[in-house]
């Protein structure tokens, strides 16, 4: 059996499986592109007034501009309040996801890293699980709870899951919304 078989086979189970006591988690996964940031290697002038960061390739034949999302530095913040331990889990290659982590994440640095090389590939796609999140981390997935903008991730358990929209605008407010429901239900009872 493949692994893609494997995980395809085990995504129904791992669900029923695993029942989430939301309140307890300690991590959070995040996302980066078009969750907590938004990168173009084009802008208009009136885009580029706008980059706040550029990630340069060692190579130095590329560079990336990148626009944080509006909220994206009150996320970390509510974190490190709430002694939530984050983890960024990209479909990027590892250059660019620490180029962008290193700059992103000043003060609050996330735990764990992981890249598209921690990824699966299924139909075309590469895909996150929080199965393949353990793997990498060693942190059971009863303690995470993720942050992303792409529904096809995150299958194994979809109720760990605060599904956001994609980026919209440097000025969009998605991000203030989800800090509210993270505090619903770290403060649930």
């Amino acid at each position: 059996m493949s692994e893609e078989d494997f995980v395809l086979s085990t995504l129904k189970v791992l669900g029923e499986s695993v029942s989430p006591n939301l309140q307890e988690f300690d991590y959070l996964v995040l996302d980066l592109d078009e969750t907590l940031i938004h990168t173009t290697n084009k802008c208009t002038k009136h885009q580029c007034d706008h980059i706040d960061l550029c990630v340069v390739f060692e190579s130095g034949k590329k560079d990336v501009k990148v626009h944080i999302r509006s909220h994206a530095y009150d996320l970390i913040a509510w974190c490190c309040h709430n002694n939530i331990k984050i983890i960024v889990f990209s479909a990027g290659i590892k250059e660019y996801v620490e180029g962008i982590c290193n700059q992103l994440f000043k003060d609050y640095k996330p735990i764990h890293i992981l890249w598209r090389h921690h990824l699966i590939f299924i139909k075309g796609q590469y895909v996150k699980l929080f199965n393949l999140i353990e793997t990498h981390t060693g942190v059971q997935m009863n303690r995470l709870m993720a942050l992303d903008d792409n529904r096809m991730h995150y299958q194994d358990i979809p109720n760990r899951v605060i599904w956001i929209h994609p980026f919209e605008g440097v000025q969009d407010s998605h991000l203030k919304n989800v800090i509210s429901e993270l505090d619903k239900i770290k403060n649930s009872s």
